[in-house]
């Protein structure tokens, strides 16, 4: 498969076979004020054809997920081709797209790597380090159970495991990153940049990483951009305006 041209309709279409897959353009109406505001088109219906790859899978599960994800993808680049503009203003034409092998690829590479970071995906992912640092404490301490700790050792644990879970669950927030000092987010970069390197096909370390080298990023551009601000104004020679 090199690319797909689709033909979209507002006459319904179906699969004629397994090896294909219908793709919809619609909007959906609104209520506004208490009144209902109609769809702002007709939903527009194409198909393509599934890539040979994911037909022939055998493992169900991951044929599932594949489809799922071109589905997606298509859907994703079908929106941007054919803007809600054009199509409240083009009646009920036909509307040709073409869609390569390449952009779907990039589509889909894109998917995942803009994951987006919640407090449930967060404390998820600590559980699991919270519960492999136990282990380690434990044997490290020569024990076999957690309540063989003394409670000292308990309570520092937990404190400490606490205070980094409220860390990382604070960059689920857009503007999580901000809220802390600068010397915070560094305090917190060797705890994080251990969490990746322990396991780097984690997403959520590696985007807790990212915005914190980003924050500390900015604020040191906002820094060299005051200071050489500043650098201009004390080299401003006047004597030529009087």
């Amino acid at each position: 498969m090199t690319a797909n041209q689709i033909t979209f309709s507002t006459k319904a279409v179906e699969a004629t076979n397994a090896n294909e897959l219908i793709i919809i353009r619609a909007t959906r109406s609104v209520k506004k004020d208490g009144k209902e505001i109609p769809a702002a088109f007709k939903p527009h219906y194409g198909k393509v054809s599934i890539p040979e790859a994911i037909t022939e899978e055998t493992n169900e599960l991951v044929k599932l997920a594949a489809l799922a994800g071109l589905s997606a993808a298509y859907n994703k680049l079908v929106t941007s081709k054919l803007p809600t503009d054009l199509l409240a203003t083009s009646g009920d034409a036909e509307q040709i797209v073409t869609i390569s092998e390449a952009d779907l690829i990039a589509t889909l590479r894109s998917e995942g790597s803009t994951q987006r970071l919640t407090k449930e995906a967060i404390s998820a992912a600590w559980n699991i380090v919270q519960a492999q640092a136990m282990q380690r404490l434990l044997k490290l301490k020569g024990m076999t159970d957690e309540a063989q700790l003394p409670d000292n050792v308990r309570r520092q644990f937990s404190a400490q495991m606490l205070k980094r879970k409220d860390f990382a669950l604070s960059f689920a927030s857009t503007t999580g990153a901000k809220l802390h000092s600068e010397e915070a987010l560094n305090s917190g970069l060797p705890w994080i940049i251990a969490l990746v390197e322990a396991d780097p096909d984690n997403w959520i370390w590696s985007s807790i990483l990212e915005k914190i080298t980003s924050e500390v990023q900015r604020r040191e551009d906002e820094r060299n951009a005051a200071a050489a601000m500043a650098d201009e104004e004390e080299d401003m020679d006047l004597t030529a305006l009087f």
